[in-house]
């Protein structure tokens, strides 16, 4: 699936206030802020693969970057990302093979989400398909149905939903394979388990990824859960998914 999208026209009718988080910011280094328009009830046009969060002029991917969208971003751009690597130094976790003269992936990995990408990594190639990353505010709200819910498909917990330790895997699945790991929007798959996903907050050299991977235990899943990464390095578990904020 093409991540290079047309023009998108913004149906409001006022001004989109923006909601910062202190301290935080989004930019080109990873020192920066969580923004992300509210609609306040007015409504936006997303791309087909793109939804609505719920009461924000934001459309988010309804699933994770896959390693197929990755390999045409790599064999456009490179493997550098704002002077830095976009994927992590070991390689041993992604399923992007680098033969000098082409790249391939892993067979039977293409609908699986990428790994071991960087924040800058994550950061350039959204910003390649016309995207962003999503703030994390912006992430959680679209999880957690603007925050009714702990986990995308309920408020509490079922092991069998989506990819995280207590499922078995011990492995990614392909993006929306899981039909009960939808939510909290409908159509909007794989927020919680599978891969660890970016966001554009960051303090200091350090970024925010979100929502658990596929060897995340039961509480590391749920829609409010975070950790802190170096912004250079990429990690077993880690991927990320875009947005798009008016």
């Amino acid at each position: 699936m093409s991540h290079h999208r047309l023009p998108l026209f913004v149906f409001l009718a006022t001004t989109i206030a923006c909601q910062e988080q202190d301290g935080k910011q989004d930019d080109t280094e990873p020192s920066g802020a969580d923004t992300a328009g509210d609609t306040g009830g007015f409504v936006v046009e997303c791309p087909d693969d793109m939804l609505q969060v719920r009461g924000r002029a934001v459309c988010i991917d309804r699933h994770e970057y896959t390693n197929q969208d990755f390999l045409a971003f790599i064999k456009s751009n490179g493997d550098y990302c704002d002077g830095h690597d976009c994927m992590g130094s070991g390689g041993q976790y992604h399923h992007l093979n680098d033969y000098g003269c082409h790249w391939d992936i892993d067979s039977g990995y293409n609908e699986h989400p990428m790994l071991e990408v960087t924040w800058y990594g994550a950061k350039v190639a959204c910003e390649a398909d016309g995207k962003v990353l999503c703030p994390a505010t912006v992430w959680q709200a679209a999880c957690s149905d603007g925050g009714d819910r702990g986990y995308p498909y309920a408020d509490s917990f079922d092991a069998t939903s989506c990819n995280g330790a207590d499922l078995g895997e011990d492995d990614t699945v392909s993006v929306t394979s899981l039909p009960g790991c939808e939510g909290g929007l409908s159509e909007l798959y794989d927020m919680s388990g599978n891969v660890w996903e970016w966001t554009s907050t960051c303090s200091g050299d350090d970024c925010e990824s979100m929502g658990g991977a596929f060897d995340s235990s039961d509480s590391a899943m749920a829609c409010e859960a975070s950790q802190s990464l170096p912004a250079d390095q990429g990690t077993h578990n880690v991927g990320f998914r875009c947005c798009l904020t008016f």
